[in-house]
């Protein structure tokens, strides 16, 4: 439910949105500063909740272990 501070560098742009923290610049270490003291300046705005729902919601382990499952069963009838 804590809001992050993530570089962009490929991964975290498909996970972290406006509502759940910020994306700064892989390697800019004023960028990151910037980016951390900016969360911690806005904190009230992040819903500790709605964080911990959306996490919930897309990483749980049930449900990535049922997307993994949907991949090998469509790999499967594709071949």
């Amino acid at each position: 439910g804590l809001p992050v501070v993530a570089t962009r560098c490929g991964g975290p742009q498909d996970i972290v949105e406006e509502a759940s923290g910020r994306l700064v610049a892989v390697g800019d270490a004023e960028d990151m500063a910037a980016g951390i003291l900016e969360t911690l300046a806005d904190y009230e705005r992040y819903d500790a909740d709605v964080i911990r729902a959306r996490v919930a919601q897309r990483y749980d382990y049930r449900r990535v272990a049922q997307r993994i499952y949907e991949v090998y069963e469509e790999a499967l009838v594709a071949r």
